[in-house]
């Protein structure tokens, strides 16, 4: 490869990298600058709500086993 050409390789990279980042912090401005007290908040809650659903199915999930233990054994008591 000539040196010309990975001199172009090269500022075409920078010129990426430099463009993402850029790109990055106009969209963090933009979410700051709304004034927005309950920014943090709002963007924890985000991450929390997968886990506060698989929360719930494994307590329903719970909640159904107990009810066919419960079956079960009311069936044993039929048969003594």
């Amino acid at each position: 490869m000539d040196i010309e050409k990975g001199w172009i390789v090269a500022l075409i990279f920078l010129v990426v990298v430099g463009g993402a980042n850029l790109l990055m912090y106009a969209v963090v401005r933009g979410a700051f600058r709304n004034n927005d007290k309950n920014m943090f908040k709002k963007f924890t809650e985000s991450f929390a709500a997968p886990q506060k659903k698989k929360e719930g199915e494994l307590e329903e999930l719970s909640r159904r086993v107990r009810e066919l233990r419960g079956e079960q054994s009311e069936e044993d008591e039929k048969n003594a």
